[in-house]
């Protein structure tokens, strides 16, 4: 399955310009919270990181990378490991900038994964609610084999040079879900439910690096709760800020819980 096309992965107002009851700068600015507006600026970028042909340098020393995830971490031993393992000398992973690069080409390989294993989820005559539920824990399946190195990952990307990165493929897989799962609203709601789901994907994300229970159960009982809570499905302008809170509070819980981890 190939990504849709941009203009249809862009938020409304990047598609059609902003139609409220003013078209000035200033009245539009005041009208949308903060928390959307960082959202739509990095939701409507037209530019991707993604690497999309298996001619890019970056997509082999990945996939040769990725093995030594488990034992090594997100780490430049990681990196080396995987070029020498490609016969390539071990300078190689420059390829990925540090780090944060590594995780970047990882998030990016991953949504094309996503997008790519799509036609294997049966969602038949599923609801809304349960197609943006299905959806959700497949793409977090994707963290699994590296799930017990992702807090290291999660401190990473909270640094603040590498925060808007973060925020940027964070609302990439929210569009994604949501477009997939046929959503094509053209209003604020088109925010509210992304920047909501956002929300979620993270604050459950962050309970799988701690969750023990067979086949991360207790993640999907917290995903399902979580979905409840927001009322995801019925957003509204008087729930806005409800959900606003909502996400305040999971990513400041994130990101102190990664700097915890960050720290030993």
């Amino acid at each position: 399955m190939e990504f849709r096309p941009e203009m249809e992965r862009r938020s409304p107002i990047a598609r059609k310009g902003w139609t409220g009851p003013s078209s000035s700068p200033t009245t539009l600015l005041s009208s949308i919270p903060l928390f959307l507006l960082l959202f739509i600026s990095l939701s409507s970028r037209m530019l991707r990181r993604a690497f999309t042909t298996v001619c890019d340098p970056r997509y082999q020393l990945l996939e040769a990378t990725l093995p030594f995830i488990p034992q090594y971490g997100w780490t430049m031993k990681s990196m080396m490991e995987g070029s020498r393992s490609l016969g390539y000398p071990s300078v190689a992973h420059g390829v990925f900038k540090g780090e944060a690069g590594l995780i970047d080409s990882y998030l990016s390989y991953s949504r094309q994964q996503f997008i790519g294993t799509l036609p294997t989820i049966d969602m038949e005559g599923l609801s809304a609610e349960d197609k943006v539920k299905r959806l959700i824990s497949h793409r977090l399946k994707m963290n699994q084999p590296y799930i017990r190195q992702w807090p290291q990952a999660l401190a990473i990307m909270a640094r603040p040079s590498n925060v808007p990165m973060s925020l940027e493929h964070l609302g990439n897989i929210a569009d994604d879900i949501w477009y997939y799962a046929g959503d094509r609203s053209a209003d604020m709601n088109w925010y509210t439910k992304r920047a909501s789901l956002a929300a979620i994907y993270s604050a459950t994300d962050l309970f799988m690096t701690q969750d023990m229970s067979p086949h991360f159960i207790e993640s999907e009982r917290f995903l399902e709760n979580k979905l409840k809570q927001a009322s995801l499905l019925d957003s509204s302008t008087r729930q806005l800020g409800m959900m606003l809170s909502f996400g305040a509070k999971s990513m400041a819980s994130m990101i102190m819980n990664v700097s915890c981890a960050s720290s030993l």
